[in-house]
């Protein structure tokens, strides 16, 4: 019998009006579950190799080894469609939740490195910017005391940008209104 072929259980018609008819005018129940016999027709109506059904069985795939008979080598495996089609059915849905679960924690385990690593650059670009502002106020030449100065705006300008979406702490917000303020004092807009 061909895999995915519906089988029909043939029933006098004694009790009640016929459930259905076949072809030969017989009365018939139609079983809208498959009886599978063997790997191939197992593996055919589930889409996917043999050797992966085979290996779904470790993991409960739920089928049926009848007992051999005396001297046979290999056991008969059978299975039953419905029970196959909503096994699947819940280890897809469970899967596709253990992964879009993981897929969150991943995303807030990384936004967390994330801030943390801003938080750093953050504090790194500060203090580049003062002692950019210190070196420009110590020197004589007016050409390196620009370039100091420029550094330092551009220090300012990057923690200005990347902590619009940060919250800072009330130290922090302190020390950049220091470097602001240097800056203004050695003539940069701000």
């Amino acid at each position: 019998m061909q895999a995915g072929r519906k089988r029909f259980l043939a029933v006098a018609g004694s009790i009640g009006e016929p459930i259905n008819s076949n072809r030969s005018g017989r009365n018939c129940i139609n079983l809208s579950v498959v009886l599978l016999t063997g790997w191939k027709e197992i593996a055919a109506h589930l889409r996917c190799g043999v050797r992966t059904v085979q290996r779904w069985e470790r993991f409960g795939l739920p089928i049926a080894r009848p007992t051999c008979a005396a001297g046979q080598k290999r056991g008969l495996v059978i299975a039953d469609s419905e029970k196959l089609d909503a096994w699947i059915h819940h280890r897809s849905a469970h899967a596709a939740r253990s992964e879009v679960a993981a897929n969150i924690e991943r995303a807030r385990s990384l936004q967390q490195k994330l801030g943390n690593q801003v938080r750093v650059m953050l504090r790194t670009e500060l203090s580049i910017g003062m002692t950019h502002i210190q070196i420009a106020r110590a020197s004589k030449n007016r050409n390196k005391a620009s370039r100091n100065t420029a550094i330092a705006r551009r220090a300012y300008e990057t923690i200005i940008h990347l902590s619009q979406h940060m919250p800072q702490s009330g130290e922090f917000t302190a020390e950049l209104g220091n470097l602001k303020a240097a800056l203004v004092e050695l003539g940069e807009k701000t």
